[in-house]
């Protein structure tokens, strides 16, 4: 016994400050008496308490710069002073992290381990949610406290655009209307992506609709008058009903390929451009950035990084209308690129297409035009590894 127990003080003596704290709690109830006594000796040797190691808490609120609190003044970001639609992630020492966002009608959860997503809880009330982090921090078991588990990537969007009051009322009128709903800012989108999307779970998609004075009957009715006014002559009309419809029903590949045509016809070749990019985003925005997604601890300058893990969960582009889009608008992007040159939203909507078609040779070069455009932008950087290492 005696031989054991120096085995078990020598391992303890030679753990790092976190392996002896995960004894101490997450590991405490599958670790042996005698492991977990000779951990507590160690801890107190260094002169280290588990509460005190705990109390350091990494914290970073929306887009700024991570900071380190302790758990008290961590547990203070659920508050009704927080404003609606802000969103902070909470960093604990064994490198788990909760996204919290603040909405009308509560809080959202987003768990992760490490960079790697879990799923996500809904919150109705802030001592809920107060109770829930502080447990979360605590390394106490709090699944019980979260509830059912969210996958978001499943919600349905009812609202994307880059005009946030747009975005902002509706969510008011969800709010009012009793339903559950998420923002998303454009922290959880690709750099450059300006959009802000209204998410709603899939089983209250009919009532979001209703609050919000869209019907399926309503849409049906402005692309009849769509298809009418395109036989004529008034464009500025017609487009009119374009911009209607693509407030109202986002996730239709067709209404931003349409409206882009009437946008050139107007001639508008940048807000057509948009448009188009619109279009293609079903595809696009399923095409993974990185082929294998960063490992590691997220660290001072990687958690804001990790939104653009977050963008994938929460709801990101609808799904593909039909290849037949596809080909359409690489041509448009393809004659927008003659009359308005290299630019690199333009470039990363024909490498995400080619892509998609595969096509090798053309992703380098659109990658590689980028790049002479700016010579930081990280994915084009990392596109040409990839492409080189599978080369090789």
């Amino acid at each position: 016994m005696s031989i054991e127990r120096d085995g078990l003080r020598a391992h303890c003596a030679e753990a790092a400050d976190i392996d002896l704290v995960r004894i101490l709690t997450v590991d405490k109830a599958h670790s042996v008496t005698a492991l977990v006594d000779e951990a507590s000796r160690e801890l107190e040797r260094r002169q280290l308490t588990v509460e005190g190691f705990l109390d350091r808490v990494e914290v970073r609120v929306g887009a700024e710069d991570a900071t380190v609190v302790t758990i008290a003044q961590a547990r203070s970001l659920i508050s009704d002073a927080v404003p609606l639609h802000a969103v902070a992630a909470v960093s604990h020492a064994l490198e788990e992290t909760m996204v919290i966002q603040h909405e009308g009608w509560g809080w959202v959860f987003h768990h992760y381990d490490e960079e790697e997503y879990g799923e996500s809880y809904l919150v109705d009330s802030d001592a809920k949610a107060h109770e829930l982090l502080g447990h979360f921090l605590l390394l106490t078991p709090w699944q019980p406290l979260a509830g059912p588990a969210q996958h978001l990537d499943d919600w349905e969007t009812v609202t994307r655009t880059e005009e946030a009051q747009v975005v902002v009322e509706a969510a008011q009128k969800l709010t009012t209307a009793g339903v559950v709903h998420i923002v998303r800012s454009p922290l959880f989108t690709p750099e450059g992506d300006h959009h802000i999307t209204l998410l709603v779970p899939q089983t209250q998609l009919t009532s979001a609709e209703e609050a919000l004075g869209i019907s399926r009957q309503s849409l049906r009715q402005l692309k009849r008058e769509a298809t009418q006014l395109g036989a004529g002559d008034d464009r500025e009309a017609e487009l009119a009903v374009y911009e209607q419809l693509a407030r109202m029903d986002p996730t239709q590949a067709a209404v931003h390929y349409n409206h882009g045509v009437v946008l050139l016809e107007l001639d508008r070749p940048e807000q057509a451009l948009a448009s188009f990019l619109e279009a293609a985003a079903p595809t696009l925005g399923n095409l993974p950035e990185r082929p294998e997604p960063p490992r590691g601890r997220v660290g001072p300058g990687g958690l804001f990084a990790m939104f653009g893990l977050v963008a994938r969960i929460l709801g990101g582009p609808p799904k593909a209308s039909g290849p037949e889009y596809l080909v359409d608008v690489e041509m448009q992007l393809q004659r927008l690129q003659e009359r308005l040159g290299d630019r690199v939203d333009l470039l990363h909507g024909l490498a995400g297409l080619a892509r998609w078609r595969a096509d090798g040779e053309t992703v380098r070069d659109c990658y590689e035009r980028i790049l002479r455009l700016n010579d930081q932008d990280e994915i084009a950087h990392f596109q040409l590894r990839y492409l080189a290492a599978t080369d090789d």
